[in-house]
């Protein structure tokens, strides 16, 4: 069932949630969910009560599994058949033939003692089925561990990104689509900053996006410039297609990888410069960096974090929008196009 599973999908899952429905008509449906973490678990079943609540699924069982090497077994126990389980017995009625815990070593059922095998045996079974059906089935990549940037700005760092940001107040007023379409100058420079970057520039060049960074025009600027050309398209189409918008000329955009992990390095050199209290966007563009690569746990994690450090003005309007649209996007979304295009 395991590789039937990787068969289905087109790929072997990672920290994931998989449901594998049957007893109906056909075999399926199969669903996919990002695994949560350990804190997250009970969020995560009361999610899953609502939205499989009143649907009419054309099936009488489900079995439940769980690829996670994050979670232990008392954990995966309690999600898989606890949580998920009663919850989806009491609102799809379907019976819960199994649980499955499935990690890099091997796998085992949480429901019926003794029912254990390997992660060879599961490697061959994959192979059997991908010989079988001439279907090409792939493995899809693990999530790094998610740790927030400690903040090791110096004394002197902190007064030169004190003194660039004020040579960037005028970002306060104006607008990213100015900075892009109009070649507003700061927009210029931003961009040579951002291209310096990717390129493994840090020293001034972090320091100065570190300035930039805290004013919501120089971070939904960086959204397009961290994943395309600045100026290779229209300013608003690109903000809509990074954000995974599909019904835009041109499709959702999928960065380079190379150039994505070389924006990620880059994120994490300029959070160490930033003031812990200015951090949002910072954490907001590595967020949505992880869900457009297909780790929506990790972008969770990225945004959750963002959150802790927004902060709002006198009005109680965030000073950092960006994270608030990034999780308005995965929440409507689940998966970023993007992120099952790179797994099919």
């Amino acid at each position: 069932m395991i590789a039937t599973i990787a068969g289905t999908l087109g790929y072997m899952p990672q920290d994931s949630v998989v449901l594998f429905f049957y007893g109906g008509a056909r075999p399926g449906p199969v669903h996919r969910f990002d695994a949560p973490m350990p804190g997250q678990m009970a969020g995560f079943g009361s999610s899953m009560k609502q939205l499989f609540h009143d649907q009419r699924l054309d099936a009488t069982g489900v079995y439940i599994y769980l690829f996670s090497d994050d979670l232990n077994r008392e954990q995966a126990r309690h999600l898989g058949a606890e949580l998920l389980g009663e919850a989806l017995a009491a609102v799809t009625k379907a019976d819960v033939a199994d649980a499955v815990r499935v990690t890099s070593a091997g796998w085992e059922s949480l429901v019926h003692t003794g029912s254990t095998g390997s992660a060879e045996q599961v490697a061959q079974s994959v192979d059997l089925i991908a010989w079988t059906s001439d279907e090409r089935i792939v493995s899809a990549p693990r999530r790094g561990p998610v740790e927030p940037p400690a903040y090791c700005a110096d004394e002197a760092a902190a007064a030169r990104v004190t003194k660039y940001r004020a040579g960037y107040g005028c970002l306060a007023e104006v607008h990213a689509q100015e900075l892009w379409e109009q070649r507003h100058p700061a927009g210029e420079e931003l961009a040579g900053l951002w291209e310096h970057l990717i390129a493994g520039a840090r020293g001034e060049t972090v320091e100065r996006l570190a300035a930039a960074l805290v004013y919501p025009s120089a971070a939904r600027f960086a959204v397009c410039a961290v994943t395309a050309d600045p100026g290779s398209a229209n300013f608003e189409l690109t903000w809509l297609r990074t954000l995974g918008v599909t019904d835009v000329p041109g499709g959702v955009v999928d960065p380079d990888r190379a150039r994505a992990q070389a924006v990620r390095h880059g994120l994490h050199a300029v959070a160490g410069c930033t003031p812990v209290a200015d951090r949002a966007h910072v954490f907001a563009l590595l967020g949505l960096l992880a869900w457009m690569g297909g780790h929506g746990a990790d972008a969770i994690e990225w945004l959750d974090m963002a959150g802790e450090v927004e902060a709002v003005d006198e009005n109680g309007v965030s000073k950092a929008p960006l994270v608030t649209i990034v999780m308005t996007a995965m929440n409507t979304l689940g998966v970023h196009p993007a992120a099952n295009e790179q797994q099919m």
